[in-house]
Protein backbone atom coordinates (compact mmCIF):
# COMPACT_ATOMS: atom_id res chain seq x y z
CA UNK A 1 0.00 0.00 0.00
CA UNK A 2 3.14 2.30 0.61
CA UNK A 3 4.93 1.87 -2.77
CA UNK A 4 1.13 2.66 -4.46
CA UNK A 5 0.89 5.45 -2.41
CA UNK A 6 4.65 6.98 -3.56
CA UNK A 7 3.81 6.18 -6.80
CA UNK A 8 0.52 7.81 -7.54
CA UNK A 9 1.78 10.75 -4.98
CA UNK A 10 4.66 11.02 -7.63
CA UNK A 11 3.33 10.85 -10.85
CA UNK A 12 0.55 13.63 -9.75
CA UNK A 13 4.27 15.71 -8.60
CA UNK A 14 5.12 15.21 -11.93
CA UNK A 15 2.18 16.03 -14.03
CA UNK A 16 2.64 19.68 -11.69
CA UNK A 17 5.89 20.29 -13.08
CA UNK A 18 5.56 19.82 -16.59
CA UNK A 19 2.69 21.98 -16.20
CA UNK A 20 4.51 24.38 -14.51
CA UNK A 21 7.46 24.75 -17.28
CA UNK A 22 5.56 26.16 -20.33
CA UNK A 23 6.16 28.74 -22.58
CA UNK A 24 7.80 31.49 -20.95
CA UNK A 25 5.79 34.08 -22.62
CA UNK A 26 2.26 33.15 -21.41
CA UNK A 27 0.01 35.62 -19.80
CA UNK A 28 -0.87 36.48 -16.72
CA UNK A 29 -4.24 33.55 -18.04
CA UNK A 30 -1.75 31.14 -18.59
CA UNK A 31 -0.37 31.73 -15.22
CA UNK A 32 -3.91 31.42 -13.81
CA UNK A 33 -4.02 28.13 -15.42
CA UNK A 34 -0.77 26.95 -14.30
CA UNK A 35 -1.57 27.51 -10.42
CA UNK A 36 -5.22 25.69 -10.80
CA UNK A 37 -3.55 22.90 -12.56
CA UNK A 38 -1.08 22.60 -9.82
CA UNK A 39 -3.71 23.09 -7.03
CA UNK A 40 -5.85 20.23 -8.57
CA UNK A 41 -2.99 17.96 -8.91
CA UNK A 42 -1.82 18.38 -5.31
CA UNK A 43 -5.51 17.41 -4.20
CA UNK A 44 -5.68 14.48 -6.12
CA UNK A 45 -2.72 13.64 -4.59
CA UNK A 46 -3.73 14.55 -1.13
CA UNK A 47 -7.01 12.58 -1.38
CA UNK A 48 -5.31 9.65 -3.18
CA UNK A 49 -2.63 9.59 0.31
CA UNK A 50 -5.99 9.59 2.27
CA UNK A 51 -7.49 6.72 0.16
CA UNK A 52 -4.57 5.07 0.76
CA UNK A 53 -4.41 5.45 4.32
CA UNK A 54 -7.49 4.82 5.01
CA UNK A 55 -7.95 1.35 2.80
CA UNK A 56 -4.35 0.18 4.69
CA UNK A 57 -5.99 1.02 8.01
CA UNK A 58 -8.88 -0.73 7.26
CA UNK A 59 -6.70 -3.70 6.26
CA UNK A 60 -5.26 -3.84 9.18
CA UNK A 61 -8.33 -4.32 11.41
CA UNK A 62 -9.52 -7.13 9.14
CA UNK A 63 -6.52 -8.65 9.74
CA UNK A 64 -6.21 -8.06 13.67
CA UNK A 65 -10.12 -9.25 13.77
CA UNK A 66 -8.84 -12.28 11.81
CA UNK A 67 -6.14 -13.20 14.00
CA UNK A 68 -8.44 -12.83 17.30
CA UNK A 69 -11.09 -14.86 15.47
CA UNK A 70 -8.72 -17.44 15.09
CA UNK A 71 -7.20 -17.39 18.29
CA UNK A 72 -10.47 -17.82 19.72
CA UNK A 73 -11.07 -20.93 17.68
CA UNK A 74 -8.40 -22.17 18.84
CA UNK A 75 -8.99 -22.08 22.23
CA UNK A 76 -12.41 -23.46 21.78
CA UNK A 77 -10.63 -26.43 20.43
CA UNK A 78 -8.21 -26.65 22.76
CA UNK A 79 -11.22 -26.40 26.04
CA UNK A 80 -13.28 -29.42 23.85
CA UNK A 81 -9.57 -31.46 23.67
CA UNK A 82 -9.07 -31.16 27.43
CA UNK A 83 -12.96 -32.02 28.16
CA UNK A 84 -13.31 -28.67 30.44
CA UNK A 85 -16.67 -28.22 29.26
CA UNK A 86 -20.23 -29.54 29.99
CA UNK A 87 -22.13 -32.55 27.75
CA UNK A 88 -25.18 -34.72 28.66
CA UNK A 89 -24.48 -38.71 29.26
CA UNK A 90 -25.68 -38.48 25.51
CA UNK A 91 -22.19 -37.50 24.72
CA UNK A 92 -20.84 -40.62 26.09
CA UNK A 93 -20.97 -42.39 22.92
CA UNK A 94 -18.45 -40.02 21.00
CA UNK A 95 -15.83 -40.78 23.79
CA UNK A 96 -15.56 -44.62 22.55
CA UNK A 97 -12.13 -44.80 21.20
CA UNK A 98 -12.26 -48.72 20.61
CA UNK A 99 -16.25 -49.43 19.97
CA UNK A 100 -16.14 -50.01 16.19
CA UNK A 101 -14.43 -52.73 15.22
CA UNK A 102 -14.07 -53.94 18.98
CA UNK A 103 -13.03 -57.59 19.96
CA UNK A 104 -16.17 -57.82 22.10
CA UNK A 105 -19.23 -55.04 22.08
CA UNK A 106 -22.69 -56.42 24.11
CA UNK A 107 -26.19 -56.67 23.55
CA UNK A 108 -28.96 -55.88 25.58
CA UNK A 109 -29.15 -60.09 26.09
CA UNK A 110 -25.40 -61.00 26.35
CA UNK A 111 -25.22 -63.26 29.23
CA UNK A 112 -22.03 -61.71 30.82
CA UNK A 113 -22.52 -64.15 33.82
CA UNK A 114 -21.15 -66.80 31.32
CA UNK A 115 -17.44 -65.70 30.98
CA UNK A 116 -17.26 -63.20 33.55
CA UNK A 117 -17.75 -63.20 36.77
CA UNK A 118 -16.34 -61.67 40.63
CA UNK A 119 -12.57 -63.43 42.23
CA UNK A 120 -14.87 -64.55 45.07
CA UNK A 121 -11.97 -65.30 47.14
CA UNK A 122 -11.91 -66.19 50.74
CA UNK A 123 -10.62 -64.62 53.83
CA UNK A 124 -10.78 -66.00 56.98
CA UNK A 125 -13.26 -69.11 55.86
CA UNK A 126 -15.37 -66.23 54.44
CA UNK A 127 -16.45 -65.19 51.00
CA UNK A 128 -17.46 -62.05 50.24
CA UNK A 129 -21.14 -60.84 51.30
CA UNK A 130 -21.15 -63.31 53.88
CA UNK A 131 -21.36 -62.30 57.82
CA UNK A 132 -18.19 -61.81 59.04
CA UNK A 133 -15.65 -61.52 55.79
CA UNK A 134 -12.83 -59.20 56.69
CA UNK A 135 -11.06 -58.85 53.07
CA UNK A 136 -11.59 -55.95 50.51
CA UNK A 137 -13.66 -57.38 47.55
CA UNK A 138 -16.94 -55.82 46.67
CA UNK A 139 -19.67 -58.03 46.11
CA UNK A 140 -21.06 -56.98 42.59
CA UNK A 141 -24.45 -58.13 40.20
CA UNK A 142 -22.87 -58.47 36.67
CA UNK A 143 -25.68 -57.30 34.04
CA UNK A 144 -25.78 -55.28 30.67
CA UNK A 145 -27.47 -51.71 30.50
CA UNK A 146 -27.67 -49.23 27.65
CA UNK A 147 -25.95 -45.93 28.61
CA UNK A 148 -26.40 -43.35 25.95
CA UNK A 149 -27.81 -45.60 23.20
CA UNK A 150 -25.05 -48.66 23.62
CA UNK A 151 -24.94 -51.87 25.68
CA UNK A 152 -22.50 -51.84 28.17
CA UNK A 153 -21.35 -54.75 30.72
CA UNK A 154 -22.72 -52.96 34.09
CA UNK A 155 -20.71 -53.96 37.49
CA UNK A 156 -22.77 -52.65 39.87
CA UNK A 157 -21.64 -52.88 43.82
CA UNK A 158 -23.69 -54.29 46.27
CA UNK A 159 -23.00 -52.64 50.11
CA UNK A 160 -23.12 -54.39 52.76
CA UNK A 161 -20.70 -52.54 55.19
CA UNK A 162 -21.27 -49.44 56.99
CA UNK A 163 -18.84 -46.80 58.12
CA UNK A 164 -19.19 -45.16 61.85
CA UNK A 165 -20.70 -42.42 60.69
CA UNK A 166 -23.52 -44.45 59.14
CA UNK A 167 -22.55 -43.84 55.23
CA UNK A 168 -22.17 -46.69 53.36
CA UNK A 169 -18.62 -48.80 53.09
CA UNK A 170 -17.26 -49.13 49.51
CA UNK A 171 -15.22 -51.74 48.83
CA UNK A 172 -12.55 -52.94 46.18
CA UNK A 173 -14.90 -54.50 42.76
CA UNK A 174 -12.74 -57.12 41.59
CA UNK A 175 -13.82 -58.79 37.95
CA UNK A 176 -12.34 -61.07 35.80
CA UNK A 177 -13.00 -62.40 32.64
CA UNK A 178 -12.83 -66.06 31.56
CA UNK A 179 -10.52 -66.37 27.76
CA UNK A 180 -10.92 -69.85 28.38
CA UNK A 181 -14.33 -69.62 27.80
CA UNK A 182 -14.42 -66.65 25.49
CA UNK A 183 -11.75 -68.61 22.82
CA UNK A 184 -13.30 -72.37 23.34
CA UNK A 185 -12.33 -73.92 20.20
CA UNK A 186 -9.92 -70.95 19.11
CA UNK A 187 -7.49 -71.43 21.98
CA UNK A 188 -4.79 -70.61 19.07
CA UNK A 189 -6.10 -67.35 18.69
CA UNK A 190 -5.94 -66.86 22.21
CA UNK A 191 -2.48 -67.24 21.90
CA UNK A 192 -1.72 -64.63 20.04
CA UNK A 193 -3.39 -61.88 21.93
CA UNK A 194 -0.25 -59.15 22.49
CA UNK A 195 -2.36 -56.58 23.86
CA UNK A 196 -5.59 -55.92 25.14
CA UNK A 197 -7.88 -52.04 25.19
CA UNK A 198 -11.19 -51.55 27.07
CA UNK A 199 -13.67 -48.35 27.50
CA UNK A 200 -14.28 -47.70 30.50
CA UNK A 201 -17.24 -45.22 31.87
CA UNK A 202 -18.63 -44.03 35.23
CA UNK A 203 -21.42 -42.34 35.95
CA UNK A 204 -21.85 -40.36 39.39
CA UNK A 205 -25.59 -41.56 41.13
CA UNK A 206 -24.78 -39.02 44.26
CA UNK A 207 -22.48 -36.31 46.05
CA UNK A 208 -19.17 -37.41 47.80
CA UNK A 209 -19.05 -36.23 51.39
CA UNK A 210 -15.73 -35.34 51.13
CA UNK A 211 -13.05 -35.89 54.60
CA UNK A 212 -13.22 -31.75 54.34
CA UNK A 213 -16.84 -32.25 55.37
CA UNK A 214 -17.95 -30.88 52.53
CA UNK A 215 -20.27 -32.10 49.56
CA UNK A 216 -19.12 -32.85 46.18
CA UNK A 217 -21.48 -32.24 43.04
CA UNK A 218 -23.19 -35.34 41.67
CA UNK A 219 -19.98 -36.21 39.73
CA UNK A 220 -17.38 -38.76 39.71
CA UNK A 221 -14.50 -36.89 41.88
CA UNK A 222 -12.89 -39.85 41.25
CA UNK A 223 -12.50 -43.97 40.39
CA UNK A 224 -9.66 -45.60 39.59
CA UNK A 225 -8.17 -49.17 39.59
CA UNK A 226 -5.85 -51.57 37.49
CA UNK A 227 -6.30 -53.97 34.35
CA UNK A 228 -4.07 -56.89 33.50
CA UNK A 229 -3.91 -60.47 33.48
CA UNK A 230 -3.75 -63.72 35.84
CA UNK A 231 -3.08 -66.56 34.61
CA UNK A 232 -3.29 -70.13 36.67
CA UNK A 233 -3.16 -67.65 39.57
CA UNK A 234 0.13 -65.89 38.74
CA UNK A 235 0.71 -62.02 39.16
CA UNK A 236 3.26 -61.11 37.48
CA UNK A 237 3.31 -57.73 37.44
CA UNK A 238 1.70 -56.86 34.03
CA UNK A 239 -1.02 -54.44 35.39
CA UNK A 240 -2.18 -51.22 33.88
CA UNK A 241 -3.20 -48.48 36.20
CA UNK A 242 -6.29 -46.40 35.42
CA UNK A 243 -8.25 -43.23 36.67
CA UNK A 244 -11.34 -41.12 35.30
CA UNK A 245 -12.54 -37.79 36.74
CA UNK A 246 -15.22 -35.35 35.84
CA UNK A 247 -14.68 -32.21 37.54
CA UNK A 248 -11.89 -29.18 36.80
CA UNK A 249 -11.24 -26.72 39.22
CA UNK A 250 -10.71 -23.07 39.26
CA UNK A 251 -9.01 -20.65 41.28
CA UNK A 252 -9.24 -21.13 45.54
CA UNK A 253 -10.30 -25.61 44.26
CA UNK A 254 -13.92 -23.86 43.60
CA UNK A 255 -15.51 -26.60 40.68
CA UNK A 256 -15.48 -24.97 37.94
CA UNK A 257 -17.79 -27.23 35.86
CA UNK A 258 -18.79 -30.97 36.14
CA UNK A 259 -20.35 -33.61 34.35
CA UNK A 260 -21.93 -36.53 36.13
CA UNK A 261 -20.43 -39.06 33.99
CA UNK A 262 -16.35 -39.92 32.85
CA UNK A 263 -14.20 -41.63 30.46
CA UNK A 264 -11.16 -43.76 29.86
CA UNK A 265 -9.60 -45.89 27.61
CA UNK A 266 -7.23 -48.19 29.47
CA UNK A 267 -4.65 -50.84 27.94
CA UNK A 268 -2.15 -53.52 28.87
CA UNK A 269 0.46 -55.40 26.68
CA UNK A 270 0.78 -58.91 28.40
CA UNK A 271 2.79 -59.82 25.00
CA UNK A 272 5.87 -57.71 26.02
CA UNK A 273 6.04 -59.46 29.43
CA UNK A 274 5.51 -62.97 28.03
CA UNK A 275 6.03 -65.92 28.99
CA UNK A 276 2.87 -66.81 31.67
CA UNK A 277 1.81 -63.29 30.89
CA UNK A 278 0.49 -64.34 28.01
CA UNK A 279 -2.17 -66.38 27.36
CA UNK A 280 -1.86 -70.17 26.74
CA UNK A 281 -3.99 -72.98 25.93
CA UNK A 282 -1.90 -75.42 28.33
CA UNK A 283 -2.98 -73.23 31.38
CA UNK A 284 -5.65 -74.35 32.87
CA UNK A 285 -6.84 -70.35 34.06
CA UNK A 286 -6.25 -67.43 31.91
CA UNK A 287 -8.07 -64.35 32.91
CA UNK A 288 -8.45 -60.37 32.22
CA UNK A 289 -8.75 -59.18 35.52
CA UNK A 290 -10.51 -55.73 36.45
CA UNK A 291 -10.41 -53.76 39.77
CA UNK A 292 -11.76 -50.75 40.87
CA UNK A 293 -10.25 -49.40 44.05
CA UNK A 294 -12.88 -48.03 47.06
CA UNK A 295 -14.67 -44.63 46.57
CA UNK A 296 -16.78 -42.57 48.93
CA UNK A 297 -20.00 -42.01 46.77
CA UNK A 298 -22.26 -44.14 44.50
CA UNK A 299 -20.54 -44.62 41.19
CA UNK A 300 -21.97 -46.98 38.67
CA UNK A 301 -19.42 -48.73 36.65
CA UNK A 302 -19.20 -50.21 32.67
CA UNK A 303 -17.12 -51.88 30.46
CA UNK A 304 -18.53 -50.56 26.97
CA UNK A 305 -15.82 -52.77 24.99
CA UNK A 306 -12.83 -55.10 25.14
CA UNK A 307 -10.40 -55.43 22.05
CA UNK A 308 -7.39 -57.91 21.33
CA UNK A 309 -4.76 -57.45 19.01
CA UNK A 310 -1.86 -59.40 18.04
CA UNK A 311 1.41 -58.25 17.87
CA UNK A 312 1.14 -56.37 14.59
CA UNK A 313 -2.05 -54.50 15.93
CA UNK A 314 -4.75 -56.62 14.26
CA UNK A 315 -8.16 -57.07 15.69
CA UNK A 316 -8.48 -60.79 17.13
CA UNK A 317 -12.49 -61.68 17.24
CA UNK A 318 -14.22 -63.56 19.39
CA UNK A 319 -16.51 -66.33 17.63
CA UNK A 320 -19.98 -65.51 18.02
CA UNK A 321 -20.77 -68.56 19.74
CA UNK A 322 -18.61 -67.69 22.77
CA UNK A 323 -20.62 -64.48 23.19
CA UNK A 324 -24.27 -66.17 24.39
CA UNK A 325 -27.60 -64.11 24.14
CA UNK A 326 -30.85 -64.98 26.01
CA UNK A 327 -30.17 -63.08 29.19
CA UNK A 328 -32.47 -61.64 31.10
CA UNK A 329 -32.19 -58.38 33.02
CA UNK A 330 -34.64 -55.74 34.64
CA UNK A 331 -33.92 -52.01 32.65
CA UNK A 332 -32.39 -49.71 35.03
CA UNK A 333 -33.11 -45.81 35.36
CA UNK A 334 -30.53 -43.64 34.56
CA UNK A 335 -31.08 -40.40 35.71
CA UNK A 336 -29.84 -37.44 33.93
CA UNK A 337 -28.46 -34.99 36.37
CA UNK A 338 -26.22 -32.97 34.03
CA UNK A 339 -28.46 -29.79 34.34
CA UNK A 340 -28.17 -29.74 37.49
CA UNK A 341 -24.72 -29.46 37.81
CA UNK A 342 -24.42 -27.05 35.39
CA UNK A 343 -25.82 -24.71 37.79
CA UNK A 344 -24.05 -25.54 41.24
CA UNK A 345 -24.97 -23.97 44.11
CA UNK A 346 -22.45 -22.94 46.65
CA UNK A 347 -22.67 -22.02 50.29
CA UNK A 348 -20.69 -18.57 51.95
CA UNK A 349 -17.67 -20.53 52.63
CA UNK A 350 -17.88 -21.51 48.65
CA UNK A 351 -18.40 -25.17 49.57
CA UNK A 352 -20.56 -26.90 46.78
CA UNK A 353 -24.47 -27.32 48.98
CA UNK A 354 -26.17 -30.70 49.26
CA UNK A 355 -28.58 -31.04 46.55
CA UNK A 356 -32.17 -32.10 46.95
CA UNK A 357 -32.62 -35.36 48.24
CA UNK A 358 -34.45 -36.83 45.43
CA UNK A 359 -32.14 -36.56 43.40
CA UNK A 360 -29.83 -39.03 45.56
CA UNK A 361 -29.91 -42.99 44.30
CA UNK A 362 -29.03 -45.19 46.97
CA UNK A 363 -26.66 -48.11 45.90
CA UNK A 364 -28.15 -51.64 45.90
CA UNK A 365 -27.62 -54.16 49.26
CA UNK A 366 -26.89 -57.81 49.71
CA UNK A 367 -29.64 -59.71 50.25
CA UNK A 368 -30.07 -60.00 53.54
CA UNK A 369 -28.32 -56.95 54.69
CA UNK A 370 -30.27 -54.45 57.66
CA UNK A 371 -28.56 -51.02 56.37
CA UNK A 372 -30.94 -49.50 59.69
CA UNK A 373 -29.66 -51.71 62.22
CA UNK A 374 -26.00 -51.40 60.52
CA UNK A 375 -26.44 -47.64 60.85
CA UNK A 376 -27.22 -47.49 64.53
CA UNK A 377 -24.80 -49.96 65.71
CA UNK A 378 -22.07 -47.79 63.68
CA UNK A 379 -23.06 -44.65 65.53
CA UNK A 380 -23.80 -46.02 68.78
CA UNK A 381 -19.67 -47.09 69.01
CA UNK A 382 -19.19 -43.80 68.37
CA UNK A 383 -21.35 -42.52 71.38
Amino acid sequence: MKKLLACTVAIAMACAMMTACGDSSSDNSSKKEETTTTTAAETEATEAETEATEAESAAADESAAADESAAEGEGDDAEKAAGAQFAPISAIKDQLKNYEGASITFAADTDVNAFAEMFNEEVGGKKPGEEGYEGDEAVCDLSVQEVAGVPMMKINELCYQVMPDGSYKYMIPKIRFDMNKLFKGHEDDMEKIFTIKADLVCIGRNQQLYDTGTWSPVCVPWYGGAFGVNNNDVWNGNMAEYSLASTASAEGDEIAWSNQWAYTEVMCRPGIMGGDAQFQKAFEKNYITLMAWSVKSHIDFYVADLVFLDADGNVIEVAPENLPGGAEYTPEDLPNLDEVNNNLTYDEAGNCVYEDETLISDPETVEGFDYDKAKEAAIAALE
